[in-house]
Protein backbone atom coordinates (compact mmCIF):
# COMPACT_ATOMS: atom_id res chain seq x y z
CA UNK A 1 0.00 0.00 0.00
CA UNK A 2 2.73 2.56 1.04
CA UNK A 3 4.58 1.94 -2.24
CA UNK A 4 1.73 1.92 -4.40
CA UNK A 5 0.68 5.28 -2.63
CA UNK A 6 4.25 6.57 -2.92
CA UNK A 7 3.99 6.01 -7.14
CA UNK A 8 0.75 7.53 -7.42
CA UNK A 9 -0.74 4.21 -8.04
CA UNK A 10 -4.08 2.38 -7.52
CA UNK A 11 -4.73 0.91 -3.61
CA UNK A 12 -6.47 -2.57 -3.98
CA UNK A 13 -8.69 -2.63 -1.07
CA UNK A 14 -10.49 -6.36 -0.98
CA UNK A 15 -14.48 -5.92 -0.79
CA UNK A 16 -15.93 -3.41 1.11
CA UNK A 17 -12.53 -3.44 2.95
CA UNK A 18 -14.53 -3.55 6.13
CA UNK A 19 -12.27 -6.87 7.71
CA UNK A 20 -10.71 -6.66 11.39
CA UNK A 21 -7.02 -7.28 11.48
CA UNK A 22 -4.75 -7.36 14.64
CA UNK A 23 -1.97 -4.91 14.09
CA UNK A 24 1.56 -5.76 15.13
CA UNK A 25 4.69 -3.99 14.02
CA UNK A 26 7.45 -6.25 13.49
CA UNK A 27 9.64 -5.16 16.25
CA UNK A 28 6.98 -5.69 19.07
CA UNK A 29 6.27 -9.37 17.09
CA UNK A 30 10.12 -10.05 17.38
CA UNK A 31 10.51 -8.85 21.30
CA UNK A 32 7.53 -11.16 21.67
CA UNK A 33 9.30 -14.17 19.99
CA UNK A 34 12.21 -13.45 22.33
CA UNK A 35 10.20 -13.45 25.38
CA UNK A 36 9.01 -16.76 24.45
CA UNK A 37 12.33 -18.23 23.38
CA UNK A 38 13.56 -16.36 26.71
CA UNK A 39 11.02 -17.08 29.33
CA UNK A 40 8.53 -19.14 28.02
CA UNK A 41 7.59 -22.38 28.80
CA UNK A 42 8.56 -25.60 27.03
CA UNK A 43 5.56 -26.93 24.99
CA UNK A 44 3.35 -23.60 25.50
CA UNK A 45 1.49 -21.71 23.06
CA UNK A 46 1.77 -17.90 23.01
CA UNK A 47 -0.31 -15.69 21.06
CA UNK A 48 1.72 -12.36 20.11
CA UNK A 49 -0.82 -9.64 18.99
CA UNK A 50 -0.72 -5.87 18.73
CA UNK A 51 -3.91 -5.20 20.33
CA UNK A 52 -4.40 -2.54 17.37
CA UNK A 53 -7.86 -4.37 15.64
CA UNK A 54 -8.81 -2.13 13.05
CA UNK A 55 -10.49 -2.47 9.68
CA UNK A 56 -8.41 -2.89 6.65
CA UNK A 57 -10.03 0.35 5.07
CA UNK A 58 -9.25 2.38 7.91
CA UNK A 59 -5.63 1.91 8.32
CA UNK A 60 -5.69 2.45 4.61
CA UNK A 61 -6.91 5.74 4.98
CA UNK A 62 -4.81 6.32 7.78
CA UNK A 63 -2.03 5.76 5.77
CA UNK A 64 -3.52 7.73 3.04
CA UNK A 65 -3.69 10.38 5.05
CA UNK A 66 -0.27 10.72 6.73
CA UNK A 67 1.71 10.43 3.19
CA UNK A 68 -1.20 13.25 2.35
CA UNK A 69 -2.09 11.02 -0.44
CA UNK A 70 -6.16 11.17 -1.92
CA UNK A 71 -8.30 8.54 -0.86
CA UNK A 72 -9.47 8.45 -4.92
CA UNK A 73 -6.31 5.92 -4.74
CA UNK A 74 -7.94 3.44 -2.94
CA UNK A 75 -9.30 0.43 -5.13
CA UNK A 76 -12.49 -1.72 -3.81
CA UNK A 77 -12.01 -5.20 -5.85
CA UNK A 78 -13.69 -8.27 -5.64
CA UNK A 79 -13.25 -10.24 -2.59
CA UNK A 80 -11.46 -13.27 -2.17
CA UNK A 81 -13.52 -16.58 -1.89
CA UNK A 82 -14.07 -16.91 1.99
CA UNK A 83 -12.20 -13.94 3.17
CA UNK A 84 -12.07 -14.07 6.88
CA UNK A 85 -14.06 -11.13 8.25
CA UNK A 86 -11.99 -11.04 11.63
CA UNK A 87 -8.53 -11.92 12.22
CA UNK A 88 -7.97 -11.03 15.84
CA UNK A 89 -5.70 -12.62 19.15
CA UNK A 90 -6.28 -12.95 22.88
CA UNK A 91 -2.90 -11.93 24.28
CA UNK A 92 -3.80 -12.33 27.62
CA UNK A 93 -1.26 -15.40 28.35
CA UNK A 94 2.05 -13.97 26.98
CA UNK A 95 1.20 -10.59 28.70
CA UNK A 96 0.28 -12.16 32.36
CA UNK A 97 2.81 -14.98 32.48
CA UNK A 98 5.93 -13.43 30.47
CA UNK A 99 5.16 -9.44 30.75
CA UNK A 100 5.10 -8.95 26.97
CA UNK A 101 2.82 -6.39 25.73
CA UNK A 102 3.41 -4.39 22.68
CA UNK A 103 4.84 -0.99 22.61
CA UNK A 104 4.83 0.73 19.18
CA UNK A 105 0.92 2.13 18.65
CA UNK A 106 -0.54 1.50 15.22
CA UNK A 107 -0.04 4.68 14.43
CA UNK A 108 3.71 5.03 15.48
CA UNK A 109 4.33 2.27 13.28
CA UNK A 110 2.33 3.26 10.26
CA UNK A 111 4.46 6.58 10.34
CA UNK A 112 7.90 4.47 11.12
CA UNK A 113 6.97 1.99 7.84
CA UNK A 114 6.18 4.85 5.53
CA UNK A 115 9.35 6.83 6.42
CA UNK A 116 11.20 3.96 6.06
CA UNK A 117 9.76 3.30 2.55
CA UNK A 118 10.87 7.03 1.59
CA UNK A 119 14.19 6.53 3.24
CA UNK A 120 15.00 3.58 1.01
CA UNK A 121 13.99 4.23 -2.37
CA UNK A 122 16.91 2.60 -3.54
CA UNK A 123 16.74 -0.80 -2.33
CA UNK A 124 12.74 -0.46 -3.10
CA UNK A 125 13.71 0.24 -6.93
CA UNK A 126 16.85 -2.48 -6.40
CA UNK A 127 13.77 -5.27 -5.37
CA UNK A 128 11.61 -3.88 -8.45
CA UNK A 129 14.55 -4.56 -10.78
CA UNK A 130 14.86 -7.87 -9.57
CA UNK A 131 18.49 -7.54 -7.80
CA UNK A 132 17.46 -9.69 -5.04
CA UNK A 133 17.52 -12.76 -7.90
CA UNK A 134 21.59 -12.51 -7.69
CA UNK A 135 20.93 -13.16 -3.95
CA UNK A 136 18.89 -16.43 -4.35
CA UNK A 137 20.78 -17.73 -7.02
CA UNK A 138 23.71 -17.41 -5.31
CA UNK A 139 22.87 -18.97 -2.07
CA UNK A 140 19.75 -21.24 -3.31
CA UNK A 141 20.54 -22.23 -6.68
CA UNK A 142 23.88 -24.63 -5.35
CA UNK A 143 22.52 -24.74 -1.86
CA UNK A 144 25.24 -27.75 -0.75
CA UNK A 145 28.17 -25.68 -3.10
CA UNK A 146 27.11 -22.42 -1.12
CA UNK A 147 27.26 -24.11 2.31
CA UNK A 148 30.70 -26.12 2.05
CA UNK A 149 32.14 -22.82 1.01
CA UNK A 150 30.49 -21.40 4.44
CA UNK A 151 31.75 -23.70 6.41
CA UNK A 152 35.20 -23.24 5.32
CA UNK A 153 38.17 -25.16 4.23
CA UNK A 154 37.97 -28.97 4.15
CA UNK A 155 35.41 -29.55 5.50
CA UNK A 156 31.70 -30.37 3.81
CA UNK A 157 28.34 -30.61 4.95
CA UNK A 158 27.14 -34.40 6.45
CA UNK A 159 25.27 -36.63 3.54
CA UNK A 160 21.92 -35.85 5.34
CA UNK A 161 22.09 -32.55 5.49
CA UNK A 162 23.01 -32.21 1.33
CA UNK A 163 19.28 -32.96 0.37
CA UNK A 164 17.73 -29.89 2.47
Amino acid sequence: MITNALDNKPLPVYGDGKQERDWLHVNDNCRGILAVLERGRTGEVYNIGGSHVDQNIAVVQRLLGMMGAPETLVSYVADRPGHDRRYALDCTKIQSELGWKPEISLEDGIRQTIEWYQDNGKWLADVRAGEYLSYYEKYYDDRVNALNAIVGSGSTLPAHKQHA
